[in-house]
């Protein structure tokens, strides 16, 4: 099946800041609400973050960390 590109990036432009960065969470909720049949595994990823670094060419991630410790990550569409 193939890589449904304009409806990821759209997610992303959605959910996205000024500088184009959208947290992942805000992009896979945005994605189950316009298509809730939409899941990473039909792309043969087992999580949404994994299909984002599987795709480099067309997405930039930053994993960025918080004063918990925990990590947050924010995907962005390259041209």
């Amino acid at each position: 099946m193939p890589l449904p590109l304009e409806l990821l990036r759209r997610a992303i432009e959605e959910a996205s800041d000024e500088q184009g960065w959208a947290h992942l969470g805000a992009v896979g909720s945005y994605l189950t609400k316009i298509r809730p049949d939409f899941d990473p595994r039909l792309y043969g990823h087992r999580k949404l973050s994994d299909l984002f670094k599987s795709h480099a060419r067309h997405f930039g991630i930053d994993e960025r960390g918080s004063a918990g410790g925990s990590r947050t990550l924010y995907v962005r569409a390259l041209d």
